[in-house]
């Protein structure tokens, strides 16, 4: 929204739903963490340890995998608040898989700590 709108002040929102926003958004990022850490884990683990059913565990991991790079796109390409585009070096800050914890959304100062 705002590469469309540059000069379009951030939505109001209130208390309640900055919460919302933020919860939302904690748990698609913790998703998104949780299936890129089970993956991995998958992948290695059937490489380096003789399964039975070792092509199960790797289709499994390559799936979950897949389902990492998707939550990361549709997780971490704008601001949950704003739709502001984060992209890599702005702002001096990279929204993403294991760093999302300390963003905070220069337009909007939306951060994931819904206690704020």
């Amino acid at each position: 929204m705002a590469d469309l709108f540059p000069n379009a002040p951030p939505p109001k929102l209130s208390m309640e739903e900055k919460r919302r926003v933020a919860r939302r958004f904690r748990r698609a990022a913790n998703r998104t963490d949780a299936c890129g850490l089970l993956g991995f884990a998958l992948t290695l683990l059937v490489s380096l340890a003789d399964l039975p059913f070792a092509g199960f565990f790797l289709a499994a991991g390559f799936l979950l995998i897949a389902a990492f790079c998707l939550g990361c796109v549709l997780t971490y390409h704008r601001c949950p608040a704003c739709g502001n585009r984060v992209l890599r070096g702005e702002y001096g800050r990279y929204l993403g898989p294991f760093t999302w914890r300390g963003y905070e959304c220069p337009v909007c100062y939306f951060t994931p700590d819904w206690s704020r």
